[in-house]
Protein backbone atom coordinates (compact mmCIF):
# COMPACT_ATOMS: atom_id res chain seq x y z
CA UNK A 1 0.00 0.00 0.00
CA UNK A 2 1.27 3.47 -1.31
CA UNK A 3 1.74 6.02 1.60
CA UNK A 4 -0.23 8.86 1.64
CA UNK A 5 1.15 12.14 0.51
CA UNK A 6 0.55 15.00 1.92
CA UNK A 7 0.81 18.76 0.47
CA UNK A 8 0.87 22.38 1.99
CA UNK A 9 -1.15 24.49 -0.72
CA UNK A 10 -0.92 27.92 -0.36
CA UNK A 11 -3.28 29.27 -2.88
CA UNK A 12 -6.79 28.39 -4.09
CA UNK A 13 -6.41 24.70 -5.84
CA UNK A 14 -7.90 24.92 -10.00
CA UNK A 15 -7.55 21.00 -10.26
CA UNK A 16 -6.63 17.53 -8.97
CA UNK A 17 -5.83 14.73 -10.70
CA UNK A 18 -5.89 11.23 -8.89
CA UNK A 19 -3.80 8.62 -11.08
CA UNK A 20 -4.51 5.72 -8.31
CA UNK A 21 -1.16 4.00 -9.21
CA UNK A 22 -1.37 4.40 -12.89
CA UNK A 23 0.60 6.62 -14.94
CA UNK A 24 -0.01 9.75 -16.52
CA UNK A 25 -0.46 8.84 -19.56
CA UNK A 26 -2.97 6.43 -18.68
CA UNK A 27 -5.01 8.38 -16.39
CA UNK A 28 -5.13 11.09 -19.50
CA UNK A 29 -6.73 8.53 -21.88
CA UNK A 30 -8.92 7.37 -19.22
CA UNK A 31 -10.35 10.95 -18.54
CA UNK A 32 -10.62 11.43 -22.40
CA UNK A 33 -12.44 8.30 -22.79
CA UNK A 34 -14.76 8.99 -20.06
CA UNK A 35 -15.75 12.56 -21.70
CA UNK A 36 -15.93 10.91 -24.97
CA UNK A 37 -18.79 8.62 -23.72
CA UNK A 38 -20.29 11.73 -21.94
CA UNK A 39 -20.41 13.83 -24.95
CA UNK A 40 -21.95 10.74 -26.78
CA UNK A 41 -24.64 10.22 -23.99
CA UNK A 42 -25.50 13.84 -24.07
CA UNK A 43 -25.90 13.90 -28.14
CA UNK A 44 -28.20 11.03 -27.49
CA UNK A 45 -30.12 12.62 -24.64
CA UNK A 46 -30.50 15.31 -27.12
CA UNK A 47 -31.38 13.84 -29.98
CA UNK A 48 -34.10 11.97 -27.57
CA UNK A 49 -35.53 14.96 -25.83
CA UNK A 50 -35.20 16.57 -29.61
CA UNK A 51 -37.69 13.18 -31.30
CA UNK A 52 -39.69 14.00 -28.06
CA UNK A 53 -40.70 17.47 -28.50
CA UNK A 54 -41.30 16.52 -32.40
CA UNK A 55 -43.94 13.89 -31.62
CA UNK A 56 -45.51 16.27 -28.63
CA UNK A 57 -45.75 18.45 -31.51
CA UNK A 58 -47.84 16.20 -33.49
CA UNK A 59 -50.21 15.43 -30.98
CA UNK A 60 -52.87 17.55 -31.14
CA UNK A 61 -52.99 16.74 -35.30
CA UNK A 62 -53.53 13.42 -34.76
CA UNK A 63 -56.17 13.74 -32.13
CA UNK A 64 -58.13 15.93 -34.38
CA UNK A 65 -57.54 13.38 -37.46
CA UNK A 66 -58.79 10.71 -34.72
CA UNK A 67 -61.62 12.79 -33.50
CA UNK A 68 -62.74 13.47 -37.24
CA UNK A 69 -62.76 9.96 -38.16
CA UNK A 70 -64.76 9.10 -35.35
CA UNK A 71 -67.13 11.67 -36.29
CA UNK A 72 -67.41 10.26 -39.75
CA UNK A 73 -68.13 6.68 -38.43
CA UNK A 74 -70.50 7.84 -35.71
CA UNK A 75 -72.50 9.66 -38.74
CA UNK A 76 -72.32 6.76 -40.74
CA UNK A 77 -73.85 4.33 -37.94
CA UNK A 78 -76.80 6.44 -37.23
CA UNK A 79 -77.94 6.65 -40.88
CA UNK A 80 -77.02 2.82 -41.01
CA UNK A 81 -79.35 2.45 -37.72
CA UNK A 82 -82.00 5.22 -39.57
CA UNK A 83 -82.13 2.81 -42.86
CA UNK A 84 -83.01 -0.19 -40.62
CA UNK A 85 -85.68 1.42 -38.82
CA UNK A 86 -87.01 3.03 -42.01
CA UNK A 87 -86.85 -0.63 -43.43
CA UNK A 88 -88.35 -2.06 -40.83
CA UNK A 89 -91.50 0.34 -41.09
CA UNK A 90 -91.78 0.11 -44.57
CA UNK A 91 -92.23 -3.89 -44.19
CA UNK A 92 -94.29 -2.81 -41.57
CA UNK A 93 -96.83 -0.47 -43.64
CA UNK A 94 -96.28 1.94 -40.92
CA UNK A 95 -96.05 5.13 -42.47
CA UNK A 96 -98.11 7.83 -44.45
CA UNK A 97 -97.27 8.40 -47.86
CA UNK A 98 -98.21 12.28 -47.78
CA UNK A 99 -95.75 13.49 -46.44
CA UNK A 100 -93.83 12.26 -48.51
CA UNK A 101 -95.79 13.58 -51.89
CA UNK A 102 -95.53 17.10 -50.23
CA UNK A 103 -92.13 17.33 -49.27
CA UNK A 104 -91.56 15.78 -53.12
CA UNK A 105 -94.19 18.52 -54.51
CA UNK A 106 -92.18 21.29 -52.78
CA UNK A 107 -88.99 20.95 -55.13
CA UNK A 108 -91.26 21.63 -57.91
CA UNK A 109 -92.85 24.48 -59.85
CA UNK A 110 -96.80 23.66 -59.71
CA UNK A 111 -98.81 24.59 -63.50
CA UNK A 112 -99.36 22.38 -65.80
CA UNK A 113 -99.56 19.13 -66.27
CA UNK A 114 -97.88 17.33 -62.75
CA UNK A 115 -98.18 13.93 -62.29
CA UNK A 116 -97.03 12.13 -58.96
CA UNK A 117 -96.24 8.55 -59.39
CA UNK A 118 -96.60 5.94 -56.44
CA UNK A 119 -96.49 2.20 -55.98
CA UNK A 120 -99.85 0.74 -55.86
CA UNK A 121 -100.19 0.15 -52.33
CA UNK A 122 -99.34 3.73 -51.22
CA UNK A 123 -101.97 4.71 -54.13
CA UNK A 124 -104.68 2.85 -52.62
CA UNK A 125 -103.88 4.24 -49.19
CA UNK A 126 -103.41 7.96 -50.76
CA UNK A 127 -107.26 9.03 -51.82
CA UNK A 128 -107.55 12.36 -53.07
CA UNK A 129 -110.31 13.70 -50.40
CA UNK A 130 -108.22 12.53 -47.68
CA UNK A 131 -105.06 14.64 -48.73
CA UNK A 132 -103.79 18.08 -48.99
CA UNK A 133 -102.18 17.26 -52.19
CA UNK A 134 -103.31 20.57 -54.45
CA UNK A 135 -105.77 20.60 -57.38
CA UNK A 136 -103.79 20.19 -60.34
CA UNK A 137 -101.31 17.08 -59.33
CA UNK A 138 -102.81 13.78 -60.86
CA UNK A 139 -101.92 10.86 -58.56
CA UNK A 140 -100.95 7.75 -60.55
CA UNK A 141 -100.42 3.94 -59.54
CA UNK A 142 -96.71 2.49 -61.03
CA UNK A 143 -95.63 -0.51 -59.97
CA UNK A 144 -91.67 0.99 -60.70
CA UNK A 145 -92.11 3.08 -57.90
CA UNK A 146 -90.65 1.76 -54.69
CA UNK A 147 -92.83 1.30 -51.35
CA UNK A 148 -92.47 5.24 -49.38
CA UNK A 149 -91.24 6.50 -52.38
CA UNK A 150 -92.66 9.01 -54.96
CA UNK A 151 -92.09 10.33 -58.75
CA UNK A 152 -93.25 13.92 -59.67
CA UNK A 153 -93.11 14.39 -63.12
CA UNK A 154 -93.64 17.98 -64.11
CA UNK A 155 -93.12 20.10 -67.61
CA UNK A 156 -89.98 20.85 -66.29
CA UNK A 157 -88.40 17.97 -64.99
CA UNK A 158 -88.66 14.62 -63.10
CA UNK A 159 -88.17 14.73 -59.27
CA UNK A 160 -87.67 11.34 -57.20
CA UNK A 161 -88.44 10.83 -53.74
CA UNK A 162 -86.45 7.78 -52.39
CA UNK A 163 -85.87 6.44 -49.24
CA UNK A 164 -81.84 6.21 -50.18
CA UNK A 165 -81.95 9.86 -51.85
CA UNK A 166 -83.39 10.64 -48.01
CA UNK A 167 -80.75 9.15 -45.90
CA UNK A 168 -77.90 10.36 -48.43
CA UNK A 169 -79.12 14.29 -47.77
CA UNK A 170 -79.44 13.20 -44.32
CA UNK A 171 -75.91 11.69 -44.17
CA UNK A 172 -74.62 15.08 -46.27
CA UNK A 173 -76.58 17.08 -43.95
CA UNK A 174 -74.91 15.94 -40.42
CA UNK A 175 -71.18 15.84 -42.32
CA UNK A 176 -71.87 19.71 -43.00
CA UNK A 177 -72.78 20.00 -39.24
CA UNK A 178 -69.61 18.76 -38.38
CA UNK A 179 -67.43 20.87 -40.09
CA UNK A 180 -68.63 23.78 -38.32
Amino acid sequence: MAEPVRLNVSGPIVSVCVTGGEDGDAAADRSGQLTEQLETARAEMIQARDALLCAAAEIPALRQKALEAAEEQLVDLAVDIAAKVLCQQIQAQDYEIEPIVQDALRHVTLGGDVVVRLNPGDYANCSREDTDIPNGVTLMSDTSVAPAECRVETPGGIVESSVEGQLEHIREALKGSEAE
